[in-house]
């Protein structure tokens, strides 16, 4: 062999060495990309399998949430009252039948029986149909203070509280808390003070009205009259309490006070007679409104303004009262698009001046109809609005 011709294969070796090599690092990178590739597949496979096990999860807790906090809400209510078997098992269902008429969930209407319980009496409980009526009061109340079924509660216990409504017969109870219940609401409708500021003023003031012999409608009518003069929530309470305990002293007055007093024709007797309405009581002061130095003598420097205010405002004290009597507010609470519209205007018509609340189902006002028919809708549903009390919307 020639050296030419061996020097021609030990190049031909030399370059097929050097492609061997090069292609072993070309499939070396290769196969370190595709093992990155798989790493980072199983990686997204795997999260997304967690992610799907997660989602099941909550799933199958958001379905069964509602059941377990209804179990506990009833296992806690048994324990605060001792009732067990067929009456549990009635109030369940009344807390089940709660939730269809009213919205939400059964565990909500249970919650609220046990705070009517726990600030009443757990004897309640032992008659189902007086803990499913005061339950019913709540749900009412609490459409109108936005869902709140705590705050609602409250009011409503606080009111038979302090005007020490006797417990004995739960179904006459019941009856009185729809009753007071009417006066609140019609009260927050003719006045200036809402449910909450009402309940704040009656901690304060409800137990020394019922003991001076001041009905609950007046009361209410006195706590919109201060509320309107400034006097708002606990403070406006605490300006009626101390105005009833001025007048309720009578012949322990200072001498000097008792003596102008009569000088200004005030019978001392009518400031103290429980038998007449809180305003005939306060009438005869009139006389004396124009004497500062005299008002402030007799009710003091902190209360001579709420004093002033009760007296000037007896008119309407007594309009307020006459309209809050024998009411029964009615709250009208619609569903749906077409049920909502017909039963809304059926109230407007009727001129009953209902409480009215609407709930929304779904997406009506967005991309369910023609564009000219969803302004139409939109028309209807600003009309209405502006008419309804409260607005539920369980869409997103």
């Amino acid at each position: 062999m020639s050296s030419q011709t061996l020097s021609y294969i030990i190049q031909m070796n030399s370059n097929f060495d050097k492609v061997y090599a090069s292609f072993n690092k070309f499939a070396g990178g290769v196969n370190t990309g595709i093992d990155t590739i798989q790493r980072k597949l199983n990686s997204v496979s795997l999260n997304a399998m967690i992610q799907n096990i997660n989602s099941a999860a909550d799933g199958l807790n958001s379905l069964n949430d509602p059941g377990m906090k209804l179990s506990t809400n009833m296992y806690d209510l048994q324990a605060i009252t001792g009732v067990a078997g067929d009456k549990l098992k009635e109030i369940e269902g009344y807390a089940r039948q709660n939730a269809k008429t009213f919205g939400g969930d059964a565990s909500a209407s249970a919650e609220s029986y046990k705070l009517i319980l726990s600030q009443l009496s757990p004897e309640i409980a032992k008659m189902p149909k007086a803990l499913q009526a005061m339950g019913k009061e709540v749900s009412v109340t609490s459409k109108l203070m936005g869902g709140d079924t705590v705050a609602a509660t409250n009011v409503l216990t606080t009111a038979m509280n302090q005007y020490q409504v006797a417990l004995d017969d739960p179904i006459k109870a019941s009856k009185e808390m729809a009753r007071m219940n009417n006066v609140m609401a019609a009260a927050a409708k003719e006045g200036s003070a809402e449910l909450p500021q009402i309940a704040q003023a009656l901690e304060q003031s409800g137990l020394a009205a019922k003991t001076a012999g001041v009905s609950f409608e007046e009361t209410n009518a006195f706590i919109q009259v201060l509320d309107k003069n400034g006097k708002k929530g606990a403070e406006g309470g605490v300006a009626l309490r101390n105005v009833m305990a001025t007048l309720a002293q009578g012949r322990f007055l200072p001498k000097d006070t008792k003596e102008e007093l009569a000088a200004a024709g005030v019978n001392i007797d009518t400031l103290t007679d429980s038998s007449l309405s809180l305003s005939d009581r306060l009438k005869p002061l009139k006389s004396i409104m124009n004497d500062q130095a005299l008002v402030t003598k007799l009710f003091g420097k902190e209360n001579s303004n709420a004093a002033i205010a009760m007296i000037s405002n007896i008119e309407e004290a007594n309009r307020l009262t006459d309209a809050v009597t024998g009411t029964k507010t009615d709250v009208i609470h619609t569903h749906t698009a077409k049920a909502g519209v017909l039963a809304r205007l059926a109230s407007i018509l009727a001129g009953r001046g209902a409480v009215r609340v609407h709930t929304f189902h779904g997406h009506l006002l967005h991309g369910y109809f023609s564009s000219a028919l969803t302004k139409l809708v939109i028309s209807i549903e600003k009309f209405f609005a502006a008419r309804t009390s409260v607005l539920i919307a369980i869409g997103s």
